[in-house]
């Protein structure tokens, strides 16, 4: 009952002191109750917080004619008139000075019971009244005004902390608020990076790409380059044939049989062995064509050789071929000497040159034989130096 009681007349309690020019009076009754009786007020503190607003805050609010009788209500007013409120704190002084053995033996609910029951029994009769008013008024509130102005103090230096604690709030939501900037800024940053990242990687696979295009018709461009050559395009024909085998039987045929892959690998190697053997064959062949192209022109030095040769070598190979060809006309007996020289001439035909050892010009001792010995040897050689 006494809570909402409290409740309601807080507000018009406070507003009548600050009429009157009071700060909260529960806050002073508890500076006041500290030094007039110490003991008595830690053991309100003690006792669940027994606090001076729930049983002054009716005394002040009614000038304490809610529970005391009227005579004892007439003999405070009449302080109170004369001497303003402070006669108020001498009053609830005295009460609680007079109850102070009864309060320390009870507990909080007895002691709230007390003021609302057994103390305004005890103010019934009028030597009570008096006494209490003559100890009221000998009791001394000068201390009054500097427990206001300590309130007051303690009461800016309150709403300075609790103004600083506002501040503080608000700095650490703003602290906050500012990190969750940062990090959606540093999200943002992060990103344009990735952004900046990808941008960059399409470029380069971009460029990728368009280098491959160029090194794809790069090599369309040898491919046809070398189609142009036969025997290269035979080559590459048959090794496109072989790697197109390849590229369609290698995936019809996957097998984790070790013998079947190992069959496999082996295939790859006589694979590679035949295109390296046919790739050795066509430089092969280049070298041949480039050895034809050498013979060619050792036949043709030969040939420009030949027309070099003396007078007296033509005259003589003449006479030789002369009589050789009589010699075959008639039919005459006789040995003949013949001599056989491959003429490397376009056709390439063998001439043969015979001599009967009856031929005119030509004597039929050794030494004849033996020049044109050496005119034949001479021939053999020049035949096996251009081959």
């Amino acid at each position: 009952m006494v809570q909402p009681v409290t409740e309601r007349s807080t507000p018009v309690l406070k507003s009548l002191q600050v009429q009157y020019g009071r700060v909260n009076g529960s806050e002073l009754i508890n500076m006041q109750l500290g030094t007039a009786a110490p003991q008595l007020w830690h053991h309100f503190s003690d006792k669940g917080v027994v606090e001076s607003h729930m049983f002054a805050s009716q005394w002040f609010l009614t000038l304490f004619t809610a529970r005391f009788p009227l005579y004892f209500v007439f003999h405070i007013i009449d302080v109170f008139l004369l001497q303003g409120v402070d006669t108020l704190f001498q009053v609830a002084l005295a009460l609680l000075t007079m109850c102070k053995k009864d309060l320390l033996q009870l507990d909080f609910e007895s002691i709230l019971k007390y003021f609302r029951v057994t103390l305004p029994k005890k103010c019934r009769t009028e030597e009570v009244a008096r006494q209490l008013m003559k100890l009221a008024t000998s009791l001394k509130v000068k201390k009054l005004k500097k427990y206001e102005q300590e309130f007051i103090a303690l009461k800016e230096a309150q709403d300075n902390a609790d103004q600083y604690t506002n501040e503080l709030d608000r700095l650490k939501s703003t602290l906050l608020r500012t990190e969750e900037e940062k990090k959606i800024q540093k999200a943002e940053n992060e990103s344009n990076r990735n952004t900046a990242i990808i941008t960059e990687y399409k470029q380069i696979c971009q460029r990728l790409d368009d280098e491959q295009v160029a090194a794809k018709a790069a090599l369309n461009e040898l491919r046809s380059q070398v189609a142009g050559c036969k025997q290269c395009r035979t080559l590459l024909g048959e090794r496109n044939s072989t790697e197109n085998v390849e590229n369609q039987v290698i995936p019809n045929n996957k097998s984790t049989d070790p013998q079947l892959s190992r069959a496999q690998e082996r295939i790859r190697e006589l694979e590679l062995e035949l295109a390296q053997t046919k790739l050795a064959h066509v430089e092969a062949e280049c070298r041949n064509q480039d050895l034809v192209h050498q013979l060619h022109a050792a036949v043709s030095e030969l040939q420009t050789a030949r027309n070099s040769w003396p007078p007296w070598l033509h005259k003589t190979l003449s006479s030789i071929k002369e009589v050789a060809n009589k010699k075959e006309l008639t039919g005459g007996g006789g040995a003949l000497a013949t001599v056989t020289r491959r003429d490397l001439t376009a056709g390439g035909a063998p001439t043969v040159i015979a001599r009967r050892d009856s031929a005119p010009g030509l004597s039929r001792d050794s030494m004849s034989r033996e020049s044109l010995r050496d005119i034949n040897h001479c021939h053999r050689r020049i035949l096996l130096n251009c081959r």
